[in-house]
């Protein structure tokens, strides 16, 4: 072996592990002569011996003897760098000597990836602190561990004071705790929108809103270690939001409100309308029915021939028009007059049959009528109730010109009388169904549009409602509720 030319030959020989050992390693005395460089050594520092007073490893050495010697400890470390290369460096004071062995490891290789990783938090922070989302790092029991610049602002902290400070001893909120327990206990991430806070120490601020997502962070055994908090304020979009829907609620009622006043207007309208026919219209047609009664009497008196036949089919004919103007009228003033019911127990079965009788119902149609054993009496009006019978009978009967099967039916159900009248007509189409019982609305070539309407306040008069079911090309039933 090449020994230094300052390297005492009379030194004990070293054991085999400096001479075996593939990292670097030399021996000094107390004055910083060099005494022995194993392979390693030579191999990594070739010039050491002509360049020792300028190496990194010699600089500081009458301290370094100091620290060995002071019989405090018998050894440190450091971390060093010679030339290009980077080494954790062991100073040991040989027992019994003079001599100082120094070990070297080389850290290359980790001191690149902590320079890296330091690269990377420095360039990771930035982009936090440049960010307009909030960001949190908590630890498991909901301590500030990281936070960047957007947050700490928002919070009226810097980042320094806020770290290591507990999340709800600032922002106390029972229902916020559990929501990170529940993040933090299951490993989930949650997520909110539009989620109101208030600042505690800016009262200014009144109630702010945020998007927020809860990110547990996990260790490689699955354990929850952490936790990210991400936040983006949503308090401008909100505020738009609520004036929009409050424009649009502003909107809506201005919308029902002038639906209101024109229906108003249109009541006050045939609230007049009905004055003026209720006065000038009732009493032609009472002189009229009495005089066509007398016709028909000097008409028995005559001869039967065929004028008399044709007479007396006129006469009906005129009676048919003169009743259907007396229920316009009639319609039209029971829908303005004020309603006050009379209200006595009636059997059901009895309005059924008046309301019947009341109706011309062609011999091509089939009547079903289906009432339920030992239905109760109920207190309602008579002659209202059977008005509005009779008003259903009459559009069921309409709406089946040609042929088909009225259905009547009386049950007690959900404590109360439902009375439906059913017909197999083409059923009523999507847009009349918006005006049904609107007055004055009709789809029918001969009507007046107040028999639904009529029926719907002669009902609800007595406590009762009006609901229906519509099918196209299947039918109409109408069903009055009373309560028992």
């Amino acid at each position: 072996m090449n020994k230094p030319s300052n390297i005492n030959s009379n030194s004990p020989p070293l054991e085999p592990f400096p001479i075996l050992n593939p990292n670097p390693i030399i021996e000094a005395d107390l004055e910083g002569n060099l005494i022995y460089l194993n392979e390693a050594a030579k191999t990594m520092f070739p010039d050491l011996e002509q360049k020792r007073k300028i190496q990194a490893i010699f600089t500081n050495w009458e301290q370094t003897t100091k620290h060995l010697t002071n019989k405090t400890m018998n050894s440190f470390c450091k971390e060093s760098q010679i030339g290009a290369n980077w080494f954790i460096t062991r100073f040991f004071l040989v027992p019994n000597t003079k001599k100082i062995q120094v070990y070297f490891i080389p850290i290359n290789e980790l001191k690149q990836k902590k320079q890296e990783l330091e690269k990377e938090k420095i360039l990771l922070q930035t982009m936090m602190n440049c960010s307009n989302v909030h960001l949190v790092y908590l630890d498991r029991d909901f301590n500030f561990a990281e936070v960047n610049q957007t947050y700490a602002q928002a919070c009226g902290y810097n980042q320094q004071e806020i770290i290591g400070k507990n999340y709800f001893d600032i922002y106390p909120n029972k229902e916020d705790k559990e929501i990170f327990c529940n993040a933090r206990d299951t490993g989930m991430p949650i997520g909110f929108k539009d989620k109101p806070f208030n600042f505690a120490n800016q009262q200014e601020r009144k109630t702010t809103y945020w998007d927020w997502t809860l990110q547990p962070i996990k260790s490689a055994q699955g354990k929850v270690e952490g936790i990210v908090f991400s936040l983006v304020e949503t308090t401008e979009r909100k505020m738009f939001q609520i004036k929009l829907e409050y424009a649009n609620q502003m909107e809506m009622f201005a919308e029902v409100r002038a639906k209101q006043l024109s229906q108003l207007e249109r009541l006050a309208a045939i609230e007049q309308t009905a004055s003026i026919i209720g006065h000038n219209i009732r009493n032609p047609l009472q002189s009229m029915v009495g005089e066509l009664y007398l016709a028909k009497e000097n008409l028995d008196a005559m001869l039967d021939c065929q004028s008399k036949k044709n007479l007396r089919e006129n006469i009906d004919n005129i009676e048919e028009d003169l009743y259907y103007i007396d229920k316009i009228v009639a319609d039209l003033q029971d829908h303005t007059k004020p309603l006050k019911p009379n209200k006595n127990p009636v059997e059901i079965e009895r309005v059924i049959e008046g309301a019947l009788l009341a109706v011309s119902i062609p011999s091509k149609l089939n009547v079903n009528i289906t009432i339920e054993e030992n239905l109760p009496k109920i207190k309602v009006d008579f002659p209202m109730l059977k008005h509005a019978l009779t008003n259903l009978i009459q559009n069921a009967v309409q709406a089946m010109p040609n042929d088909g099967t009225l259905k009547i039916t009386a049950q007690t159900k959900n404590n109360q009388v439902q009375i439906s009248i059913q017909d197999t007509g083409e059923g009523i189409s999507q847009e009349a169904q918006k005006n049904l019982f609107m007055p004055l609305f009709t789809t029918k070539a001969k009507g007046q549009g107040f028999g639904l309407a009529v029926v719907k306040r002669l009902i609800e008069a007595q406590d009762g409602k009006v609901t229906y079911e519509t099918q196209k090309d299947e039918g109409t039933t109408f069903t009055i509720h009373l309560p028992l």
